[in-house]
């Protein structure tokens, strides 16, 4: 929605959760947009579209699914020559961390990396690198962890004696504490690259 308030170009949105599908469609009637923004339920991983379909695609929070440098060698295909491609990943923001969040991204993304060493890897990927900035705290707190932790008050006394359930929201609210105690050392990292016209890429 966001994007569609900032370009008058047409938007493809493709979520694999058919409700967050709906409820964009939804949205954009609302707004009187919808005749812009083509609402697909797929899996970003395998989608079917025609090479050089787009001139921008936009993914926050959801490369590291099927692999950062996958992501990027994937998606390269479907833009067209020139087009860009506005990333976020996870990473750190100094090179020497504390022993105690270093263990827990150890277990959670191994593959995690300081930020200035994704410039390579868009780089071999096809890019050229345009951009990269932080994404402030409040990305975090205001929109993410502040309303989660209010909802995990919430769940633990629903799912109250169920052991499974509370060691899932003990999960994320050490995920919560861990980003409390060492925002410093990492966050998302968002980067804006553009495709190059390497032929060996596009074998």
């Amino acid at each position: 929605m966001v994007l569609a308030k900032l370009t008058p170009g047409k938007i493809t949105a493709l979520d694999n959760h058919a409700p967050f599908i709906e409820k964009l469609k939804r949205d954009a009637k609302k707004a009187g947009c919808a005749d812009r923004i083509q609402c697909v339920v797929g899996d970003m991983a395998s989608m079917n579209f025609p090479k050089g379909s787009f001139d921008v695609i936009w993914s926050e929070g959801a490369a590291f699914v099927m692999g950062f440098n996958n992501a990027l060698k994937t998606w390269r295909q479907l833009l067209r020559p020139k087009g860009y491609l506005a990333v976020s990943e996870l990473v750190w923001f100094k090179k020497r961390a504390p022993k105690e969040v270093k263990g827990f991204f150890a277990r959670e993304y191994p593959d995690m990396k300081h930020y200035k060493d994704i410039y390579p890897v868009i780089e071999s990927s096809g890019y050229k690198m345009i951009d990269y900035f932080p994404l402030p705290g409040e990305s975090w707190w205001t929109h993410y962890y502040t309303p989660v932790e209010k909802k995990l008050v919430a769940m633990r006394h629903k799912y109250k004696g169920n052991k499974d359930a509370q060691t899932i929201l003990d999960s994320f609210q050490l995920e919560i504490d861990m980003h409390r105690k060492y925002s410093e050392y990492y966050g998302y990292g968002f980067y804006i690259m553009r495709k190059g016209n390497h032929e060996k890429h596009d074998r």
